[in-house]
């Protein structure tokens, strides 16, 4: 009948309408859930972020973890990688008028470019120490590289002190590199605990840096380091050996390189050019007089180059 047709009609239409009303809050539910969801795992990639932060992929990757939920206290792994130390020279001086803040933001600035550029050479910030840093490499050749950026970046960064800031205080770096197999392991407890590198040889990348400032050299790096080149590597670096010197703290000699990549120009080039009879007399000068007598040759060397480039 008509009204059975019209009552049908109704029907599908009130239909229609709960069925799209359905729709319409089903939609807006998948929405507000795709939200949740994206501000879930926007949360879980900044926390993965914050914790590589402490624990990075590189230290991950060299313990043999492949999630971070592995990590637990007392494990340890030996592992050959290269170290480089380095320390902001007459770091008092460079402090000098400045505020606590200012200063911290000051080394902030400072070191976060130059974990840009360890970073871009495959390299990892072990531990940040005051004014001081250890990084780790895989491989001796991205340590001397990255050294020698790190030498020119800051020169770099002079110039622009000196020229917008107008500070005349240059400021300098020292670099200690060494290569020897070290202990990556997890000290501490359930509750705390941090990545860490212990050995002998961490030390001993301290102690070239400080040798740096003895010989008035930019890099040291050991012959550990340089035997881990290849030749090709060796050629394209400009770089000389001192002899064996005996560091602070040690009994034993250690044979260093002067790495001059990052000298100055002139002095770079007087370096090249003196390189074999300073070999010979450095070599000499050791065997009857350690470290005392290099250390005199070398600043009679700078004295000879400043008149050279004079």
């Amino acid at each position: 009948s008509r009204n059975a047709v019209i009552q049908n009609a109704l029907l599908l239409t009130f239909g229609l309408l709960l069925s799209a009303l359905a729709a319409g809050l089903l939609a807006r539910q998948q929405i507000r859930v795709q939200g949740v969801l994206r501000a879930q795992t926007d949360r879980v990639e900044k926390t993965k972020r914050a914790v590589a932060a402490f624990v990075p992929r590189f230290f991950l990757n060299k313990m043999g973890y492949t999630s971070i939920t592995h990590v637990a206290a007392g494990d340890s792994r030996e592992v050959a990688l290269t170290m480089i130390f380095s320390d902001i020279r007459a770091f008092t001086t460079v402090a000098e008028g400045m505020t606590n803040r200012a200063l911290f933001d000051w080394v902030q600035g400072f070191f976060k470019l130059m974990t840009t550029i360890i970073e871009g050479h495959h390299g990892n910030i072990n531990q940040f120490i005051g004014d001081a840093l250890f990084a780790l490499f895989s491989t001796a050749n991205d340590g001397v590289v990255c050294a020698v950026e790190m030498q020119a970046k800051t020169q770099q960064l002079n110039l622009q002190r000196l020229c917008v800031e107008g500070i005349k205080v240059p400021l300098d770096i020292g670099v200690g590199i060494h290569h020897d197999v070290l202990s990556l392991g997890i000290l501490g407890d359930e509750r705390r605990h941090t990545c860490t590198a212990l050995s002998a040889s961490v030390n001993l990348a301290s102690r070239l840096e400080g040798l740096t400032k003895q010989l008035g050299c930019k890099i040291i790096a050991s012959e550990a380091v340089v035997s881990q080149l290849s030749a090709a590597q060796a050629n394209e670096l400009r770089m000389r050996r001192v002899g064996a010197v005996v560091v602070k703290g040690s009994s034993a000699a250690v044979v260093v390189h002067d790495v001059f990549h990052a000298d100055a120009r002139e002095l770079q080039l007087y370096k090249a050019e003196t390189k074999e009879a300073f070999e010979a007399l450095a070599e000499a000068c050791l065997r009857h007089e350690p470290s005392a007598a290099v250390q005199q040759l070398l600043k009679a060397e700078l004295r000879a180059a400043a008149a050279a480039a004079a």
